[in-house]
């Protein structure tokens, strides 16, 4: 096996076991936060987060897959552990984009069942 594939394989092995993981915190904090915006309803808040996960984890598998190739020839070891790093640490902030970008969604999501919330009470 050459050290390009070596590469290519480490990488995607780190990042799917990054996605996996910041994908189960996501998905154990979006399951809480579904059933609260939809009132207790168990049911839709479990198949609604499961598809946003779905989405979470296509988009990135998508973005591993599309920057394994790295266009170069790997010449050493070092140079081996310098790609990787590189990838990685991209793939990280990719990573940490999708979970801000969630989390923002949720937050507005929250912010407008509570302006609809207190709008009613009002109307009382």
């Amino acid at each position: 096996m050459t050290l390009t594939l070596s590469t290519y394989l480490i990488y995607i092995l780190i990042s799917l076991l990054l996605t996996i993981f910041v994908g189960n915190i996501l998905g154990k904090t979006g399951k809480v936060f579904f059933e609260d915006y939809l009132r207790g309803n168990e049911n839709l808040a479990e198949n609604i987060n499961r598809l946003a996960l779905l989405g979470f984890y296509l988009l990135n598998i998508g973005y591993i897959s599309l920057t394994a190739h790295s266009g170069i020839a790997i010449r050493n070891y070092e140079h081996m552990f310098e790609v990787i790093s590189y990838k990685i640490g991209i793939n990280l902030l990719v990573l940490a984009g999708f979970y801000l970008f969630d989390l923002w969604i949720m937050l507005r999501m929250r912010n407008r069942k509570k302006r609809i919330e207190d709008y009613i009470s009002l109307a009382e």
